[in-house]
């Protein structure tokens, strides 16, 4: 008797630690609804790439004015005006909503709370950075960061609209060159700036005698630049900025440079070809995102989907400007001139909305999207290669001048 009580005592405990651990982990893996916005506001979010773990003392290390706590993450001020800079994300994106619940336990005076929501570098005394300075008289100064010198303001908005002492949701819309701010239901101010940088971290900051806790820091893609297959493991992020592989300036395939992380290209006589150098595989997502400076007639712009590392066994995808598109195999003078695809789609607008175009490879096919719109389909089974980019001027000369900001490659899920 005793025996079987000991059994059915047993069994309970594990089916009470059941319990308790599935609801848990089911509401872990469901993206939380933004706080921070006016309700209906449509922020057009894709997926919650980022979620802080503040118990990881690498990603969020201990300093004097920040420690990791049971409740979150807390930032404690040191009666100056100048900030002491906290740790940013792992996470660097394009465009992208960040929000975060924030408790301030005191606010006095001139103290502030620096949410960084574009950092071109991890550490704000390196590079450029954007930050929204949220004052504890309710007003809100948008500032861009040089070297951790503070710039002159690009924007304020009125004090008084909202208490700072309190539990706050904050989120801020980062869209290209202009971030919105969100505080518990209303859209404070917003920033714009040429020189905002068009990848970053999001950072924390503290400034006065001002103590507050990040209890959660979250991060989402946005619906525009999802992918329109599903992708595994990233494998490849190009960073225009640092990456050496990228040609620059003027050579025989034509004028090449980067201006705040976009890597601009205008063709010459030559098609332009560059690969990643990091990529060797068959089975892949490849998406790449780029804007339209100048274009005319028959010239193109796309990417490399197949190559061995000297081009000399390379396939391509281009789309020209008039929306023409064709993929195959390069000839010798790096033209496609026998496409195993064609078609056409949506012309390419100069300085309008970004282009997105995706390759997905299974191995034995190829999927090709302009956006979301499936373009076509060839059967072909290649070696593992690498990709890249291309771009190639009309057949009389005709420019095109592009900047691409994103060149991602992720594994086929």
């Amino acid at each position: 008797m005793k025996r079987l009580s000991r059994f059915w005592i047993v069994l309970f405990v594990m089916l009470s630690a059941v319990a308790s651990i599935s609801p848990l982990s089911t509401a872990f893996a469901q993206a939380p609804t933004p706080q921070a916005p006016p309700s209906g506001t449509d922020l057009g979010l894709g997926a919650l790439v980022y979620q802080a773990n503040f118990a990881d003392a690498n990603a969020w290390p201990s300093s004097n004015n920040f420690k990791a706590d049971g409740s979150g993450f807390s930032a404690t001020g040191n009666g100056s005006n100048t900030p002491a800079w906290g740790p940013s994300t792992g996470f660097k994106g394009l465009d992208y909503y960040t929000e975060m619940t924030v408790n301030v336990q005191s606010c006095s005076a001139q103290s502030a709370l620096y949410f960084l929501t574009r950092m071109a570098e991890p550490d704000p005394t390196v590079g450029n950075s954007y930050a929204f300075v949220i004052q504890c008289d309710g007003s809100v100064i948008s500032r861009r960061i040089a070297g951790g010198d503070l710039r002159i303001p690009n924007n304020t908005s009125s004090g008084g609209n909202f208490k700072m002492v309190g539990l706050h949701h904050i989120g801020a819309l980062v869209v290209s060159n202009t971030a919105r701010l969100f505080f518990d239901g209303q859209e404070v101010t917003n920033a714009s700036s040429p020189s905002m940088p068009l990848l970053g971290h999001v950072g924390l900051a503290v400034s006065g005698d001002m103590a507050y806790t990040v209890q959660d820091l979250r991060i989402w893609t946005l619906k525009a630049d999802a992918t329109p297959v599903d992708v595994g493991e990233q494998i490849f992020d190009a960073d225009f900025l640092h990456d050496t592989q990228w040609p620059l300036g003027l050579t025989d395939l034509g004028l090449t440079r980067t201006a705040n992380q976009i890597y601009l290209i205008t063709p010459y006589a030559k098609p332009f070809m560059a690969l990643t150098g990091k990529v060797n595989t068959s089975k892949y997502v490849l998406w790449m995102r780029f804007v339209t400076r100048q274009c005319s007639a028959d010239s193109s712009v796309g990417v490399v989907y197949q190559s061995d590392p000297a081009l000399k066994n390379a396939y391509a995808f281009a789309i020209q400007c008039d929306g023409s598109y064709k993929a195959g195999k390069l000839n010798a003078s790096g033209q496609i001139d026998k496409p195993d695809l064609t078609g056409k789609t949506d012309p390419l607008n100069t300085f309008g909305d970004y282009t997105r175009l995706t390759v997905a490879a299974d191995g034995q096919s190829y999927r090709f999207f302009a956006g979301t719109n499936e373009l076509g389909k060839v059967t072909a089974t290649l070696d593992p290669g690498d990709v890249g980019l291309y771009a190639s001027a009309g057949a009389n000369g005709a420019t095109i001048n592009v900047g691409i900001n994103a060149l991602t490659v992720w594994n086929a899920k």
